[in-house]
């Protein structure tokens, strides 16, 4: 099938209405490509799959927004894929960076509010305050 043959519109159109096929068209025509495009992204195989799945999961359940005012169907798809793409990747950074962080990993010496309010030569009226409340509730006011 050539490209000319192959109508985007009506497909995005065919899952609007909910004809699983139409999506199944889709992803026989513009699977590969669309998975280069997910891979350039988020450069790992297993995510590229995981992004790709979820971009045609919003496909599926997007269609019916699809404007055909607002530009060409397989310009749309390419959009949704690499938003997904990018939202995957993104998610993915976040994981990473918050996982490398361990609380054993954290050095003993960090000074804790009441040695860093002390060191302050502005917060010593505040500093006498906190120092006549009993620790408990000092600790709460200092947490907080």
């Amino acid at each position: 099938m050539r490209d000319t043959e192959f109508d985007y519109e009506a497909q995005l159109f065919a899952c609007a209405r909910g004809e699983q096929a139409a999506l199944r068209r889709i992803y026989e025509k513009e699977g590969r490509w669309l998975m280069g495009v997910t891979q350039r992204i988020v450069r790992r195989r297993e995510l590229a799959d995981e992004a790709l799945h979820d971009a045609f999961l919003q496909i599926w359940q997007k269609a019916s927004s699809y404007n055909s005012v607002l530009g060409f169907a397989r310009g749309w798809i390419y959009s949704v894929v690499r938003n997904q793409a990018i939202n995957t990747l993104r998610a993915t950074t976040r994981e990473t960076l918050s996982s490398d962080i361990e609380m054993e990993d954290l050095p003993d010496d960090i000074p804790g509010p009441l040695d860093v309010l002390s060191k302050d030569r502005e917060s010593t009226a505040l500093h006498l305050c906190l120092e006549g409340l009993d620790e408990q509730k000092r600790a709460c006011l200092l947490l907080a």
